[in-house]
């Protein structure tokens, strides 16, 4: 049985962008950015490559909510 694999660092065209890999950094909600934005903004630049694909933490959206 032949198998075709395709490596984690080869670039990839989704929809209209152009990823430099495969690698996706998923959502981790973390509630840390209440009144800090900009330690989220430092976290996740902290993470980014050219090219690539990152999903960012969810936004609780109302009075009451955690962040």
């Amino acid at each position: 049985m032949e198998r075709n694999i395709t490596p984690r660092l080869t670039p990839y065209k989704m929809g209209q962008f152009q990823l430099s890999h495969r690698v996706v950094l998923a959502p981790l909600t973390r509630q840390r950015t209440f009144g800090n934005v900009t330690h989220a903004a430092l976290y996740y630049s902290q993470r980014a490559t050219t090219g690539g694909l990152k999903v960012t933490e969810a936004t609780g959206v109302s009075e009451t909510a955690l962040g």
